[in-house]
């Protein structure tokens, strides 16, 4: 009996010493596999985790995929957000693109789709489709196939420095339905203005961020685009109406100087420097100046109150959104290789992911199961109140979209210079977008 036991044990010894072999076999042969992920701006502060710099979030995700594949390196790069179009435009152009990129889907990723250079990434989501809010697919879709991974989208609202109009003696004049007419608004940018303090800023130096300068436009009731997305109409009276109030505000001197030459990023800087007492801008500022205020590069008595965007009486407010950044997967010969940055795609997709991602940047999940709380009782309120607004389409589908945006900002800034009336401006812009949509 001791025999047998003797040798039936190291008959099992001997098969779990091949079984080892065997798997440290396999582990062998599994190829050294080298990612490289551009990572446009990168994000920060994640909930739970130390990540105090842009980039860290990513850097740390793609090091916790290579514990789970040791056979994986992940080169992460971050790149500005204003420089990473120009570099992968120049990388595809010398054949050696990155092999994941996350960027702003609708606006550059949906290009390199057009133009045949990404991988389909439908088998990301196959597995649990019903958890993508459909909107949110169809931002990175071409000819019904997915080729960009939306994971956020932000809205666009006004935010209100409460400190300085307590300080004017105007803070009364906040609403609490969190929205302002026009002429309510001017009456505070009157009383709040002295030649230090402005009571808003506009932006027109380059395409970033028009969504927030749209936005304005469609105040006083006008369409951006036709119904079918064939013509821009924003020429429409309402259109004008809109920025001449736009230009009134500056001739009175109620908006920042410069506004020709400012860029988004200058504005908010006046803002959290306590200059501008208003500010048209996205969710994400209440991470933002927080974050400054606790590094001492803000002011730190301001006090935020969020607003729905200012509109004539009678009109309705209506959102436009950006902040659509997700992923994308370039062209891949390697089947092995592909096969992991699809895994590594859907590992940073995750609804956890996901969910952590939004909540850090205020920002709407694509997932349904990525729902997050809202604790700071001033946020949530305000996001449920965006929540109850209809988001205006701007045509970020068309294929020319990105061409067009190209076509908006010079004339904004004439307008604003005085170079041309608004009319001039806006027929000026009409003019030439729908002469290139219609090619």
């Amino acid at each position: 009996m001791f025999r047998k036991c003797l040798k039936m044990t190291g008959i099992l010894l001997l098969a779990a010493l091949f079984t080892t072999v065997a798997w440290s076999s396999v582990q062998a042969e599994e190829p050294q596999i080298t990612i490289d992920f551009w990572v446009g701006g990168g994000n920060r502060h994640i909930p739970g985790y130390d990540t105090p710099n842009h980039g860290d979030w990513e850097r740390l995700l793609a090091r916790e995929f290579e514990k789970l594949h040791p056979n994986v390196k992940i080169n992460v790069e971050i790149i500005s957000f204003s420089d990473i179009e120009q570099k992968v435009n120049v990388a595809v152009a010398g054949q050696n693109p990155p092999d994941i990129l996350y960027d702003n889907i609708p606006n550059r990723v949906m290009r390199h789709a057009r133009n045949g250079e990404l991988e389909p990434l439908d088998a990301v989501v196959s597995a649990d489709r019903d958890d993508w809010k459909e909107d949110f697919l169809a931002m990175g879709t071409h000819n019904g196939v997915l080729y960009g991974l939306p994971l956020s989208s932000t809205p666009t609202m006004m935010f209100v420095n409460k400190t300085i109009l307590e300080r004017k003696g105007v803070a009364h004049l906040l609403p609490e339905d969190r929205h302002w007419t026009w002429e309510e608004w001017e009456e505070v940018m009157a009383a709040v203005s002295d030649g230090r303090i402005y009571g808003t800023a506009f932006h027109a130096l380059n395409e970033q961020a028009d969504q927030l300068m749209v936005c304005h436009l469609v105040g006083a009731g006008s369409a951006w685009l036709s119904d079918d997305l064939t013509e821009f109409v924003i020429n429409s009276p309402e259109g004008v109406e809109a920025l001449e109030f736009m230009v009134s505000l500056i001739e009175k001197g109620y908006v920042a100087p410069g506004p020709a030459s400012m860029a988004p990023g200058d504005a908010l800087e006046l803002f959290q420097q306590g200059r501008v007492a208003t500010l048209q801008y996205v969710p994400a500022v209440y991470e933002r100046v927080a974050a400054a205020i606790e590094a001492g590069a803000a002011d730190p008595t301001i006090q935020l109150y969020g607003m729905l965007p200012p509109t004539k009486e009678g009109v309705a407010p209506r959102l436009t959104v950006t902040g659509e950044e997700g992923y994308a997967l370039f062209k891949q010969d390697d089947p092995y290789k592909k096969e992991i940055c699809l895994e590594f795609i859907e590992f940073l997709a995750s609804p956890e992911h996901v969910r952590l991602l939004n909540q850090a940047t205020v920002k709407i999940p694509a997932r349904y199961s990525a729902t997050y709380e809202i604790e700071d009782p001033e946020i949530s309120t305000m996001m449920g109140k965006l929540a109850e607004y209809p988001v205006l389409d701007i045509g970020k589908s068309l294929e020319k979209y990105a061409d067009t945006r190209q076509l908006f900002y010079p004339e904004m800034q004439a307008a604003f210079l005085g170079l041309k009336t608004p009319q001039e401006a806006l027929d000026s812009f009409v003019s030439k977008a729908n002469e290139l949509i219609q090619k």
